[in-house]
């Protein structure tokens, strides 16, 4: 009998015949392609993992770069306003500082380009400008960073403003009252006179926040009267023409026929269109929004041919925040522990002696000042030293610089007198006799009340 095929039919062979099917010399060539198949798919797998983690560590280190250097930069920028209100209390900035940027450690250089300037704004105020380079350095990850930058400090000395708030500024007389100088404040300034007249004879009304017609704590409460003079250049001198526009309360934009929260203020976004014709400036009684219309009202007078300016400005017009001192003790002397000055009764004064064996320290305004004016006795006798603690007496009282008068002050006289003695300084015979405190600022004292001293 010959061989038969016991597959059903239809059925494939099965896969142990096929394979004894096999030429025995292709057996080693199937293996083979397997074998390099495994080790190619491997290799594919073990470089895309090099890959990936190539790619991994790339990123790490880009992003530890950009967190170096935002490090840096932030650094740079806490620097920069601590060198502001370094210079605004008249000291010089340590050349390292070490600051804190999100928690991290960053070291800052500080160094003097050698630049100095003064600026004299067209209203008077005079900015000095002082050149420092900053260098910040840090390590984040593995990254390092080093930021560069030059900048120019702004110092305003506050002493040639009228009024100055660095915190929201209210101004809410019940007599009529005239501010006579510059009026400044780092945040709001509200304008709400009970029922009287505030007039601004000024070209200088500032504000870094916003200005309001009304009371802080009611801001419908719009009463009384406010002018502003229009701008001129110096409205200290009486040859500039004297020119006012009122800055009108909510009851009179109500009156109008437009709507307000608080008068005529920074509120006042909308405008007003008394005549509906489309525009703002073809009546009297149109009021444009305030943003643009305080450019209107309080520029300067028609026919003045000085250099434009304006008298009302806010943060919205770009106005910025004036740095301002630490505001220490206006005192002549404060008591402490260890200090370097004792009163003598026998002097009537305060006296120096061993650093840390004394009771008093000079304030900080006594310390700080370019010149010290100081009354040491009932009599008025006065006594003056500069910067350097040089005794300057003898050339201000040949100049005539300091005057002791009486004032009346029923509040503060005693002994059955309603006046007080005062020290009066003529600060244009100061100016002449050369010994002008270089800082600008001029301390002025009685120690006739100090310890131990007959009251």
């Amino acid at each position: 009998m010959g061989n038969h095929n016991n597959t059903p039919s239809g059925l494939s062979p099965r896969p142990d015949a096929a394979w004894r099917s096999v030429p025995e010399s292709r057996r080693g060539v199937a293996m083979a392609t397997t074998v390099i198949t495994v080790f190619a798919t491997g290799a594919m797998v073990a470089m895309m993992l090099t890959l990936a983690s190539a790619s991994r560590k790339s990123a790490e280190v880009r992003s530890d770069d950009i967190l170096a250097r935002y490090l840096a930069e932030g650094a740079i920028q806490i620097v920069k306003k601590d060198i502001q209100q370094t210079i605004a209390n008249w000291e010089i900035p340590e050349p390292v500082q070490t600051v804190l940027v999100d928690g991290h450690e960053v070291t800052v250089s500080v160094g003097q380009t050698g630049y100095f300037s003064s600026e004299t704004a067209p209203t008077g105020i005079q900015t000095w400008l002082l050149g420092y380079g900053l260098e910040a350095e840090t390590d984040f990850g593995g990254s390092h960073a080093k930021v560069s930058q030059l900048i120019n400090a702004r110092a305003t000395p506050i002493f040639q403003f009228a009024v100055f708030y660095t915190e929201d500024l209210e101004v809410s007389p019940g007599p009529d009252m005239t501010l006579g100088g510059r009026v400044h404040s780092n945040k709001n300034i509200y304008l709400s006179p009970n029922g009287s007249t505030l007039t601004a004879n000024t070209n200088y009304v500032r504000s870094v926040g916003d200005i309001y017609r009304a009371r802080k704590n009611n801001l419908n409460a719009s009463n009384g009267t406010v002018m502003i003079r229009k701008y001129v250049e110096n409205p200290f001198d009486s040859s500039e023409p004297e020119e006012y526009v009122e800055m009108v309360n909510k009851g009179t934009i109500d009156w109008l026929g437009g709507t307000s929260v608080s008068g005529y203020d920074s509120n006042f976004t909308e405008g007003l269109d008394y005549d509906c014709d489309g525009t703002f400036y073809s009546s009297e009684y149109d009021l444009p929004p305030f943003l643009e219309g305080s450019l209107e009202f309080w520029s300067e007078p028609d026919g003045y041919t000085d250099d434009t300016g304006y008298s009302v400005l806010t943060g919205e017009h770009g106005i910025g925040e004036a740095v301002t001192p630490t505001i220490g003790s206006i005192k002549a002397y404060e008591e402490v522990e260890g200090g370097s000055h004792v009163w003598d009764t026998d002097e009537g004064d305060y006296v120096e002696v061993e650093p840390g064996t004394g009771t008093h320290e000079p304030g900080f305004f006594h310390e700080t000042a370019g010149l010290k004016i100081i009354v040491a006795d009932d009599s008025g006798d006065w006594y003056a030293t500069n910067a350097d603690g040089l005794d300057v007496t003898d050339d201000l009282k040949t100049a005539g610089v300091v005057t002791i008068e009486e004032i009346y002050d029923a509040r503060q006289a005693d002994g059955g007198t309603d006046t007080v003695m005062v020290a009066q300084v003529n600060i244009g015979a100061l100016n002449a006799s050369g010994h002008f405190p270089s800082n600008g600022l001029l301390y002025q004292a009685d120690l006739t009340a100090a310890p131990g001293a007959d009251c």
